[in-house]
């Protein structure tokens, strides 16, 4: 089933309901990558890319409306708020994944918005070695699946409509994106070398 297409997803809620057990819950983690330059984007690059995220998951949230869901996850990614070059429609398809969980926990309904670091081994961004390497070095390392597992049951354990996990070494990051560590946005991450206890998940 192709999660952006409206006729073919009903088919599927349909199948759910008459062969399956209740649904109660929904892991939207579909993807697709278009890089270019901001200046080499277009129309339809971005709507490669937000076909299955923009609009797979508005269509899961509308045909799951009248059920008793008890999570609806979306894997957003860090694109959408730490930024990544050459990804500008992917950061924008993954801030809409971040603003409808939002708005889903506004109307009562439960919503998890997971802002995924890079991960090894696994995943779109496993792929691309050169890149990963050149992330560590500015301080975005990645996270084993393991990992990824055991943040996932955290959250899970006490979800929030959105939450970031990522491998942060913050003194290697502030060091190489100045300005954009010193924005409004990152004003509650401590300042590199100033130690402090650990926390519960963090949204």
């Amino acid at each position: 089933t192709d999660v952006s297409k409206a006729a073919q997803l009903a088919r599927l809620f349909a199948e759910v309901e008459t062969e399956f057990p209740p649904l109660r819950g929904i892991v939207h983690c579909a993807a697709a990558l278009d890089d270019h330059a901001v200046l080499q984007l277009s129309g339809e690059s971005f709507a490669r890319t937000f076909a299955p995220k923009v609009q797979g998951a508005w269509l899961l949230h509308l045909l799951s409306l009248r059920l008793q869901l008890d999570f609806f996850l979306l894997y957003s990614c860090t694109a959408s708020s730490i930024g990544s070059p050459g990804q500008a429609n992917y950061a924008a398809a993954n801030a809409f994944l971040d603003a409808l969980a939002h708005e889903r926990a506004r109307q009562g309904l439960p919503a998890m918005s997971i802002q995924w670091g890079r991960f090894s081994a696994v995943g779109l961004a496993a792929a691309m070695d050169q890149q990963g390497r050149r992330s560590a070095y500015q301080g975005l390392d990645s996270l084993s699946p393991e990992e990824g597992l055991l943040a996932l049951g955290r959250l899970l354990g006490a979800p929030r409509p959105q939450a970031t996990v990522v491998r942060l070494n913050l003194r290697q990051w502030v060091q190489y994106y100045p300005q954009q560590a010193a924005s409004r946005y990152f004003a509650n991450l401590p300042k590199p070398g100033v130690a402090r206890a650990p926390d519960k998940a963090q949204s």
